[in-house]
């Protein structure tokens, strides 16, 4: 549906030029018959249906991928976090929710012109995600040995916990250009140890590290500050290692000593 025109004319609850999705999932879902004679709309085209625009034919589709889009339209349910703007200049207006403070925005343009003569109108879609630099641990894009548990003290209620040597979680696609520093929100009832902040890999350079010391509470947060400006080996060297400006970033725990039940860990923050 994004590589054709649908969101041009059509957005989930709001009319464009065509109804809004959520319009035509409420008036039709639960029709007999009207999946077969929605589909045909869609290939053929049609006009009068819902006033006097008409929509275009879209016989470049397969009855398959007809089918789909139509499936998804009438499955279509509210999403207070969708918005759809025509003609939008300069800002965007989030709502403010607890839950989207750590919710990564993506913004999807649609554009599409009107062609000329045997021309036909050119299209053009692209999406970007803007990321929040506060993020809650649990938000994490990919978490390998860790659990996220409940705690009326952590940031929604959620935290990383369960920790053991070797554990990590990812966040992707981070531009780390626009970071010198990192904040973690952590605490330790347990072993404590290190957080090693890897750049592109697990295995890629260390870029920063934090100490997690033991504070005799699970829930006790505290806040620890790396910097990327260089890490200290245990010789005492200062490595300078190669920053790339953009990449996944890898946040692995170790203990030089301990294997199980190091520390928790509520929140980072990825600081100018």
């Amino acid at each position: 549906m994004r590589g054709s025109d649908c969101f041009n004319c059509h957005a989930l609850d709001r009319a464009i030029v065509g109804p809004s999705f959520l319009d035509v999932a409420n008036k039709y879902r639960k029709v007999p018959g009207a999946m077969e004679k929605s589909m045909e709309r869609v290939q053929k085209g049609s006009t009068g249906v819902w006033g006097k625009v008409a929509m275009l034919p879209h016989a470049q589709h397969t009855q398959e991928q007809i089918a789909s889009m139509v499936s998804w339209v009438f499955a279509a349910q509210p999403d207070p976090s969708s918005q759809s703007v025509r003609g939008m200049r300069n800002s965007i207006q989030v709502p403010d929710r607890p839950e989207f403070e750590s919710a990564v925005l993506r913004v999807t343009a649609s554009y599409q012109d009107l062609g000329r003569d045997a021309i036909p109108p050119l299209i053009g879609t692209t999406t970007i995600e803007l990321h929040p630099r506060s993020r809650q641990a649990e938000s994490a894009d990919i978490i390998h040995d860790m659990q996220v548990l409940g705690s009326h003290s952590a940031g929604n209620g959620k935290f990383l916990g369960a920790i053991n040597h070797g554990s990590y979680f990812v966040i992707r696609n981070v531009p780390l250009a626009q970071v010198h520093s990192i904040a973690f929100r952590v605490a330790s009832g347990g072993a404590g140890g290190t957080i090693l902040v890897h750049a592109g890999s697990l295995d890629g350079p260390v870029i920063g590290h934090v100490d997690v010391e033991v504070n005799g509470d699970w829930e006790a947060w505290y806040e620890r500050v790396t910097d990327l400006s260089g890490v200290t080996d245990l010789s005492g060297v200062t490595e300078q290692p190669e920053i790339p400006d953009r990449c996944n970033v890898f946040f692995e725990c170790v203990h030089p000593e301990k294997r199980q039940g190091l520390m928790n860990i509520d929140s980072i923050r990825f600081q100018k």
